[in-house]
């Protein structure tokens, strides 16, 4: 590569790099594409997640199952007397105390909240649990 001895030759060698490097950025998006449509073509039940190299199903999903209202109950009256035992705890503590993933709390929690017999101060992680001021428990 010469050494551009005026601005207007190095205005030109920077056009010329340019112009190569764009050409091969083309080419490779171009063999991309191929690639890609020929992908999908060879197998046309694939789904792009498959692609991505997870793991495929096997017929049928399991069903889902969902908590009964007695079991959402059961998990609300544990959680809001660990509320009162533990209050300004956040939700992952209250998960850890009772030994039931934080997931399974969430439900619950929203509806102590609606009940208003817990309230809830900060945001997202943030947040911390105290029990409702002037409520008496169900236990008294």
């Amino acid at each position: 590569m010469n050494t551009p001895k005026t601005p207007e030759e190095l205005t030109a060698q920077i056009e010329r790099a340019v112009r190569g490097y764009l050409v091969e950025v083309q080419r490779a998006a171009q063999e991309a594409v191929a690639r890609a449509f020929s992908e999908a073509g060879a197998s046309p039940g694939a789904t792009s997640a498959r692609r991505r190299g997870a793991p495929a199903k096997s017929g049928k999903s399991a069903p889902r199952r969902y908590r009964s209202a007695a079991e959402i109950a059961r998990v609300q009256e544990a959680l809001e007397a660990a509320v009162r035992q533990f209050p300004g705890t956040s939700l992952s503590t209250l998960a850890e105390e009772l030994q039931v993933p934080m997931r399974k709390l969430q439900i619950p929690m929203g509806h102590l909240k609606r009940a208003g017999r817990v309230r809830a101060v900060g945001e997202r992680h943030l947040t911390r649990y105290f029990p409702a001021v002037g409520l008496v428990s169900s236990e008294d």
